[in-house]
């Protein structure tokens, strides 16, 4: 290499990937002090994310960390590993100084942005997500326990709403339960509509209940929200969500009727047996009534009107 340089090579133009997976720590240092920027392109953070066996470059890492553009590369690797479930690589990058409390841009979605974000209201703009938030979306609790969540420097209520598995719900409930359940509900249905992989949400927001969580408050427009995405659901799915949130004293049964006013989320309780069906200008059930039926119609403030019985009028609302 000395001959190259002697020659009039520019170091400048190497490789960036190709320098960093040479495994040699005297390397990197080499052509840092010809003025290498070796986190261009976040080729660093590229490298500590996908090569956990490059220990010369971890090491590297940590004795620059005191450079912001080397921590911020470890910070980015660190939430890298926790988005994929990868202690090792998690380990490794604790090891060599990462921060798991600091927003970062993502290495997979580098452009990602926050879909409610508005660049004209005057807020910082969108940094990314931190390690902390990435363990809660995966649902990965023993990442998310290695990381070391702090209610100083992290928004517990805002990870309720990334927060897939009950595990993790568990976790966030021991520093305080959620402020805004009705904004957690929505989030977490609407995930629910567009990935499978946050399919567990009915099970987190049981857990939640279960600790003591309460939906006692929501604007109109909320309710709207969870209403759609409700609807959005299978009939099971459709079904199982109605039944947990009429039990026992999880919902505002204020909150529930304004959820359940429109003919569109009546028709779908008809459809899966909540309500009886029309025949004849009659009510009556044309399947056997769901479990939790006259819960959910008692906390939905549904009334059905009972005929007496007779050979031709339609059986009573089974209790």
């Amino acid at each position: 290499m000395i001959g190259l340089l002697e020659g009039g090579a520019d170091p400048r133009r190497v490789c960036l990937s190709d320098l960093l997976e040479t495994y040699d720590s005297k390397l990197f240092e080499r052509f840092r002090e010809l003025g290498v920027e070796l986190t261009a392109g976040h080729e660093l953070a590229e490298a500590l994310g996908y090569h956990t066996s490059n220990k010369p470059l971890f090491g590297y890492a940590r004795h620059h960390r005191q450079d912001p553009k080397i921590q911020e590369e470890l910070d980015i690797a660190l939430a890298h590993h926790a988005a994929e479930g990868n202690a090792k690589g998690v380990a490794l990058c604790l090891w060599a100084g990462a921060n798991p409390h600091a927003p970062v841009p993502s290495l997979i979605y580098p452009n990602l942005t926050n879909d409610e974000d508005d660049p004209d209201d005057g807020e910082e703009p969108f940094l990314g997500w931190s390690a902390i938030h990435e363990a809660c979306e995966a649902g990965n609790v023993r990442i998310l326990e290695r990381l070391g969540l702090d209610p100083f420097l992290d928004d517990i209520e805002a990870l309720y709403h990334s927060a897939h598995s009950a595990e993790v719900a568990e976790v966030l409930a021991r520093f305080a339960l959620p402020r805004n359940l009705g904004s957690i509900i929505q989030r977490q249905i609407s995930l629910s509509s567009v990935a499978s992989r946050y399919s567990g949400w009915l099970y987190t927001l049981r857990r939640l209940f279960e600790l003591g969580a309460r939906w006692e408050h929501s604007t109109r427009d909320e309710i709207a929200d969870v209403r759609r995405y409700l609807l959005r659901l299978s009939d099971d799915s459709f079904a199982e969500a109605i039944r947990l949130l009429a039990r026992g004293d999880y919902c505002s049964p204020t909150i529930l009727q304004d959820l359940g006013r429109t003919q569109g989320m009546r028709a779908r309780m008809r459809r899966v047996g909540f309500l009886p069906s029309l025949r004849d200008g009659r009510e009556g059930f044309t399947r056997w009534n769901p479990t939790g039926s006259s819960e959910v119609r008692a906390k939905f403030g549904i009334l059905i009107q009972k005929f007496p019985r007779s050979n031709s009028a339609p059986p009573r609302d089974r209790k």
